[in-house]
Order: C-alpha cells, then sequence, then structure tokens
C-alpha cells in the first residue's frame, strides 16, 4: 500500500512533473525491453552515453558508438538515423534517468518541503562525484554549437528548476514566483558549479569535502528557517 507521503505527493506538481519526465524515456531500460529492437536500441544507448563519457564531444561518433556496442554502423543507423536523433535519445533517456531519481528520493522523505529540499541538494551534489556526471560536460559542449541540442539539454535544468520553484513556494508561500525562480536558478548555478571541483569524485579535502551544506545554509538563509 502506498503511505501518506507518496499519496500526498502524487496529487502534487512535483509528482505531474516527474511522471511526464520519466515518460520521455525513448527506449525501455534493461529490465523492462521484452523484444528484440527494444534491447537492440538499449545497448546502442548505453554504449553511446559511455562513449560520449570517455571519448568527449570531439571524439563522439556514429562509428565509436558503434565499436563500443559491437555493431555494424549500419545496424546502428537502422535505429538512429542520425548522430542528433541519437543524441536527442541520449538526452531524453538521461532527462527519464533523473526524472526517476527525483521521485523515488521525493516519494521517500518527509513531507516537510524543507527536508525535500535539502535531501534534492544533497542527491545531486553527491551525483557530481560519480562517473557518470561526466556525460554532462561533454553534453553543454556540444550544445555550444549546436542550438537544437543545447534547447532540448535545457529542458532537464528546467525540469529541475521547476521542481525548487515548487519547494521554495512550499516552504514560504509569501515568496514572490520572480524571487523563487532567481533563487531556483542559482541553488542550480551553485550545484553545477561544483562539476570543476568535484566532479568524478576528485577533491574530497577542506571545502570540497560537503559543499551541500554550505549551499542548504544560503537556502536557509534566503528563506528565512528559524
Amino acid at each position: 500500500m502506498e503511505n501518506s507521503v507518496e499519496k500526498t505527493l502524487k496529487s502534487s506538481p512535483i509528482e505531474t512533473l516527474l511522471q511526464e519526465l520519466v515518460a520521455r524515456r525513448p527506449v525501455p531500460t534493461t529490465a523492462e525491453a521484452t523484444r528484440k529492437s527494444e534491447r537492440t536500441q538499449r545497448l546502442i544507448l548505453d554504449c553511446a552515453i559511455r562513449a560520449l563519457t570517455s571519448e568527449g564531444a570531439h571524439g563522439f561518433s556514429l562509428r565509436a558508438v558503434a565499436e563500443k556496442a559491437e555493431l555494424s554502423q549500419g545496424n546502428l543507423t537502422y535505429h538512429f538515423p542520425s548522430k542528433r536523433k541519437l543524441l536527442e535519445a541520449m538526452i531524453d533517456d538521461r532527462i527519464a534517468d533523473y526524472g526517476e531519481m527525483f521521485r523515488d528520493k521525493v516519494l521517500t522523505v518527509d513531507q516537510n518541503p524543507r527536508v525535500r529540499l535539502d535531501s534534492l541538494v544533497r542527491l545531486l551534489v553527491a551525483d557530481l562525484r560519480t562517473p557518470n556526471i561526466g556525460f554532462f560536460p561533454h553534453l553543454w559542449a556540444l550544445g555550444l554549437t549546436d542550438l537544437e541540442i543545447w534547447k532540448r539539454v535545457q529542458k532537464i535544468y528546467d525540469a529541475e528548476r521547476a521542481i525548487f520553484v515548487t519547494l521554495l513556494g512550499d516552504i514560504d508561500p509569501a515568496m514572490p514566483p520572480e524571487r523563487a525562480q532567481a533563487l531556483a536558478l542559482h541553488i542550480q548555478s551553485a550545484i553545477e558549479g561544483l562539476t570543476l571541483f568535484i566532479g568524478l569524485d576528485r577533491l574530497r579535502h577542506g571545502p570540497f569535502a560537503d559543499p551541500a551544506d554550505e549551499i542548504i545554509r544560503a537556502i536557509d538563509a534566503a528563506t528565512r528557517r528559524p
């Protein structure tokens, strides 16, 4: 049975948004794929994400992905006709991953919006230390020269910001929407900017040990935590 937290959140704007993000997944996960074509597409997507992460934007190509997947390039292009289509599917797949991660984190913590916001900040900062985070800087690089890729990447951050805005409004109902938007943007910027320092778990000493604490203190000050 669903607990009271799940029931409350499933009727909330956040839950609706997260369900929409999860629904963007272009190919079933490995556990959910049943048809051969689905399994092949999942293999291609997973190898494409690893290829972009390891080879970087300059080395990312359909040939490199085909080699990692041990498929012919013709087989790959049968499922994803162009590099653009493959990149779009990769981004939508990561959007769904984060939708699931945010949804699961929101549904497993206290109903208090401040507790949920603190948990999401810690979740996102911790995620920067994982190997998969290398995917995003290379994606940013591609977005600098490809407007359509940039627009698609923004969907990830638009959704994340909408979650922050909703939680900030729940914490401080008197906060003007423009203020909530601005604060949410600064929270995102503080988290994403840490990629340069703690990305791939490269720095852990001194101020790099737990930077989530400082971000949460800044949010407390901005939202007048008693």
